[in-house]
């Protein structure tokens, strides 16, 4: 075997793995892979659909990159899943959306950013790798030149996102469909940075109203949330209990505001609890009534957020 050939089976191998692990990972958790397509804008109808065949066609990948004959045509339809995965990431990105990212289940499912497109690039070059290195030369010279041609329009496709989006102030639009109004709060018990554990039964007994407003570190808009959250706090003492639900191994209950001390931090291990209240990226909020019920829609970006606190000492 030559140093080419040997090239050449690490990346069919390799890859073939990496698909592997993403479409097990999905099958584990299809509820999660639905709620993530449904959170990157496809219509609640098809994400069920979508969320079932992605694994399927991740299997068919990996089994195509794993055939000595037909890994050409697995690099090409790898690299044609992982442009399409990249443009919905970017447009997301451009409006300020951040939601979690299921790719690879509950094993890594953390909203998306940036970092997530450069990800996707790098799992990327073993499928370039074995474009280049296939004698499949036709089929090689079509395929770099369809590459080129889609990576030349999502580049694009993202610069025009960015301009239009980028810049949009969060509006009444940032305000999407979660659990129905009126259902159930989905019950939960979770820790405090200090270590007590909290249950929402507890939190939501104390005023009519409690917003449950969930936040990620890895999410730009929630950088520097802490000290809005205090000040909602004091402003809406009265009224509202508001609690901040963020990721395990945060200390936003350290960090310094303007306002005073932070209270009613809680830590999810990823987003589970996210989930159960169908918020699809942070930051985000909902009400929930004393008696334990969903009192709003979901609220998204700081702006909207501020709104639903404001509509709550109306009712």
């Amino acid at each position: 075997m030559t140093s080419v050939d040997a090239v050449l089976v690490c990346a069919r191998l390799g890859l073939a793995a990496v698909f592997l692990l993403s479409a097990a990972a999905k099958i584990v958790d299809l509820r999660g892979a639905m709620h993530a397509v449904a959170a990157f804008g496809a219509p609640r109808l098809l994400a069920r659909p979508i969320g079932v065949l992605l694994p399927i066609v991740e299997c068919g990948i990996a089994l195509l990159l794993a055939s000595a004959t037909l890994n050409w045509w697995g690099a090409t339809a790898a690299i044609g899943l992982l442009l399409a995965f990249t443009v919905a990431i970017t447009v997301s990105l451009a409006r300020g959306k951040t939601p979690p990212c299921h790719c690879f289940g509950q094993f890594h499912a953390k909203p998306i950013g940036w970092s997530t497109v450069v990800r996707n690039a790098v799992i990327a070059l073993p499928a370039g790798v074995i474009l280049v290195l296939s004698d499949n030369r036709s089929g090689r010279q079509t395929s770099l030149m369809s590459v080129v041609v889609i990576a030349g329009a999502l580049i694009l496709a993202g610069f025009i996102g960015r301009k239009i989006w980028g810049g949009r102030e969060k509006s009444d639009a940032d305000v999407v469909e979660g659990l129905p109004m009126g259902a159930p709060a989905p019950p939960f018990r979770l820790p405090t940075p200090t270590g007590r554990t909290v249950a929402l039964e507890r939190l939501i007994c104390e005023r009519a109203l409690t917003a449950l407003v969930f936040s990620e570190p890895a999410c730009p808009e929630c950088r520097g949330l802490a000290s809005d959250i205090a000040r909602w706090q004091s402003q809406y003492a009265t009224t509202v209990t508001i609690v901040l639900i963020t990721r395990s191994g945060e200390r936003t209950q350290d960090m310094p505001t303007d306002h005073g001390r932070l209270d009613h931090v809680l830590l999810q291990q990823g987003w589970e609890i996210a989930e159960q209240y169908k918020v699809p990226g942070t930051p985000g909020a909902v009400l929930v009534r004393r008696e334990g019920t969903i009192a709003s829609l979901v609220a998204l970006g700081r702006p909207a957020i501020e709104k639903l606190l404001a509509s709550a000492i109306e009712r």
